[in-house]
């Protein structure tokens, strides 16, 4: 009799349960529909096409490929100036001035001189005179600076005035190594400070010249004319000194001396 209790017992709690899933699973099914398990899953989304080595990065605002080139230019030119400008530091550097001056002057002749220009390392930073579009547009176009320069940049926007030159290196053996050694012979020599010891204050410029026949020279400027042909005198007399390698390019120089300056 305790046994036949025990069994109707167990099949209803089994009944009992059976009906509780049933209750559970419909009730599921309400809430969220045929399958839902709580809330919907987020579609996929494809990941990122990975960018190639093709590819341009242009400003996403530019759809037009000319226009996305010519901002790339644009960005280039920026580049090249501030390259340029960031690297015009250090000391003064006479070597570079020299080198480039003449080809100024060939640009922009006169006396005084029209333009300004300084010098750090290779780097130099120069101002033409007038407006700055014209005298920026006759740099850039000039083949004396081209021989002596790798590089002449300008701020293509135009906010900056500076133009900076980056001066090629001398040539191994060139005339470039003659004339510098000219150039610092006569700065420094006892001639050359008696020369200008007690002159009115002014210029002299002694422009040099050397190749395989030798140096030749030709002095001018602001100062007076005898301290002008004394200097030249003494610039003479190393030339004269210097012996010139058969080998040697031609090269030109113009030192520029300032007196009471």
């Amino acid at each position: 009799m305790k046994s036949r209790t025990f069994l109707l017992a167990l099949a209803a709690l089994a009944l009992a349960v059976v009906g509780a899933v049933v209750l559970i699973l419909r009730l599921t099914e309400q809430a969220g529909g045929p399958g839902a398990v709580g809330a919907p899953e987020a579609p996929l989304v494809p990941p990122p096409t990975p960018m190639t080595g093709t590819q341009t990065l242009t400003p996403p605002e530019v759809a037009d490929p000319v226009e996305a080139r010519s901002l790339e230019v644009l960005i280039e030119a920026r580049n090249r100036y501030l390259a340029l400008r960031d690297g015009f530091t250090g000391p003064a550097s006479e070597a570079p001035r020299q080198r480039l001056e003449p080809a100024l002057r060939a640009l922009w002749p006169g006396q005084p001189a029209a333009f300004t220009i300084s010098c750090r390392g290779r780097v130099c930073r120069v101002e033409g005179p007038g407006d700055p579009a014209a005298w920026r547009a006759q740099l850039l176009g000039s083949q004396p600076v081209a021989k002596v320069a790798d590089r002449v940049v300008v701020d293509p926007d135009g906010a900056e005035k500076p133009a900076y030159v980056l001066l090629s290196e001398g040539r191994p053996g060139s005339g470039e190594d003659v004339l510098g050694d000219v150039e610092k012979r006569l700065r420094e020599s006892d001639e050359t400070a008696i020369c200008l010891d007690g002159a009115a204050p002014g210029t002299v410029e002694v422009e040099l010249l050397v190749d395989q026949s030798g140096i030749t020279y030709r002095a001018a400027g602001t100062a007076p004319l005898q301290v002008v042909d004394c200097v030249g005198r003494a610039a003479a007399a190393l030339a004269a000194a210097i012996r010139v390698p058969p080998a040697t390019q031609a090269a030109t120089r113009t030192v520029v001396l300032e007196i009471g300056r």
